[in-house]
């Protein structure tokens, strides 16, 4: 869903200027490993701030990491009688919670009595901190799957990942300059003021609430692991078909045929069990080699049509040419 931006902003991207920001590391790995490596070490160098976006709030490895970063953070701010200001905001802990407890148009707000039923540490371990969690979710449809970190206003991440436990393969940016500030512009309206997803989604309940209901649970089951390998097949018989040049190239991240990353021997180490990714969930594409868009969006009818998603375009050639060696390094070289 779209949010509203500054009108000048908006004019000054369509009139093809760009805000310089700086791309400051590109990540990729499973949730946990980029948790790990890149937003928990933000996190914790914290002074101010700390505002923190996911759609699932799950129990996981993950979620343990970031527990132990707000414990951490919260005996900083202790020792610096300076409170560290925190927001976690989340959208789902189950489908079923998604589908009996619809937020409301503010969502839905977590007191302290409540934090250990969510999975965070006891309020008293943190103490240092100004700790607010949100929750929002609209029937009939309106999960929001936008990502994102945010670091004393300074930097921002744009992981891929949720706060879960799966073994998927991942990629964050961190970066820093206006970027930040926009993003901050779009978080404020939504999460603070914004009703505009809200208010879609009371429109369409009040015109036929156990319709959109229903398509919204068939496009969750039905679209689940069957869509994309169909709507490939197509897409590559179409091409075959095409009298042109053109190369449709299709490789299977998950693939059997032993150059996926399931390898056989650090399937079986313990030690790599939360590091090595089984499945692809990273969202790319790259155009010319010399523009690289990251986002929270997939190719389906949920992402384009009921989702909120956010994603980040990033015009640099340099960018490119490190995510295609990491890429090539993990898919392959493992």
């Amino acid at each position: 869903m779209a949010s509203e931006f500054d009108a000048a902003y908006i004019q000054e991207a369509s009139e093809g200027r760009r805000t310089t920001s700086t791309v400051l590391s590109l990540t990729t790995g499973t949730g946990y490993s980029v948790y790990k490596s890149t937003i928990i070490p933000a996190i914790k160098r914290a002074e101010r701030e700390v505002i923190l976006v996911t759609c699932f709030w799950a129990a996981s490895v993950t979620r343990d990491l970031i527990n132990e970063a707000l414990v951490y953070l919260s005996q900083k701010a202790l020792s610096s009688s300076k409170k560290i200001s925190v927001r976690i905001c989340f959208s789902s802990a189950s489908l079923a919670r998604n589908m009996l407890l619809p937020t409301p148009k503010e969502g839905e707000q977590y007191p302290s009595s409540s934090w250990r039923k969510i999975g965070l540490p006891r309020p008293e371990e943190l103490k240092g901190l100004t700790l607010r969690v949100s929750r929002k979710f609209f029937w009939p449809f309106g999960i929001i799957h936008s990502k994102y970190v945010v670091v004393d206003r300074k930097f921002a991440i744009f992981p891929s990942c949720n706060v879960s436990w799966e073994r998927w393969y991942e990629v964050a940016v961190l970066c820093s300059g206006p970027i930040v500030d926009q993003l901050l512009s779009f978080h404020g309206q939504f999460w603070d003021n914004g009703r505009s997803l809200a208010a879609a989604s009371e429109r369409a309940a009040s015109k036929n609430l156990l319709l959109h209901l229903l398509l919204l649970v068939m496009v969750v089951l039905v679209t689940a692991g069957t869509t994309t390998p169909a709507s490939i097949q197509r897409l590559r018989r179409r091409a075959e078909q095409m009298d042109s040049d053109s190369l449709l190239q299709v490789s299977y991240f998950d693939s059997d045929d032993g150059r996926g990353t399931q390898h056989p021997v650090l399937r079986e180490i313990e030690q790599y069990r939360d590091t090595v990714p089984v499945k692809l969930h990273a969202k790319v594409t790259i155009v010319d080699g010399e523009m690289i868009l990251l986002g929270s969006g997939n190719m389906d009818a949920a992402s384009w049509k009921t989702s909120q998603e956010l994603g980040i375009l990033i015009e640099s050639r340099a960018v490119v040419d490190e995510f295609m060696k990491l890429w090539t390094y993990e898919k392959f070289g493992v």
